[in-house]
């Protein structure tokens, strides 16, 4: 176990850094960049790996990858559960919403192995009960229930081959 005993000093870089994520993409190895700087994504392999470069910086982006924008970055972690933030899970993590309730556990965002945090003890006993009541969970709407029935067979033959891996 390892203690950080300096002073350090954390500040906001948004305006110097921007993240880049490449969905598909198994490995620093397939972009050919340094892995230091290339990194799977914590919260689903679906969302491949992330980089993190000077706002001025252009990752080098292999012909056979294709660039898309952020609103698809964001219907994929949609169509994976994935929220990012206040803003979408309309609470500020404190009041409104449960670590679990927003699928932190299942992601990475939680540790029920390290120290004190606020509303640990909340948390570790959801997750022991084994009962979360509500979690965000993808969904689609569509007019058509043909097309409305088979997209939610097909989230059910996904939920049921996951769980039985």
């Amino acid at each position: 176990m390892y203690k950080l005993r300096a002073n350090v000093k954390i500040s906001d870089a948004s305006n110097e850094l921007s993240v880049w994520s490449f969905a598909g993409v198994p490995s620093a190895d397939a972009l050919q960049v340094n892995p230091v700087t290339a990194f799977p994504d914590p919260r689903s392999e679906a969302l491949g790996l992330r980089m993190v470069l000077e706002k001025k910086s252009r990752p080098p982006i292999p012909e056979n990858v294709t660039g898309v924008t952020e609103n698809v970055y964001k219907v994929i972690r949609t169509l994976n559960g994935i929220c990012e933030g206040s803003v979408e899970s309309q609470g500020d993590f404190r009041d409104e919403e449960l670590p679990l309730e927003c699928n932190l556990d299942v992601t990475g965002g939680v540790s029920f192995d390290k120290g004190c945090y606020i509303g640990q003890e909340l948390t570790a006993r959801t997750h022991h009960t084994g009962v979360v009541r509500k979690r965000f969970f993808p969904m689609a709407i569509d007019k058509s229930p043909d097309r409305a029935l088979r997209a939610a067979q097909v989230a059910q033959e996904y939920i049921d081959s996951d769980q039985s891996t």
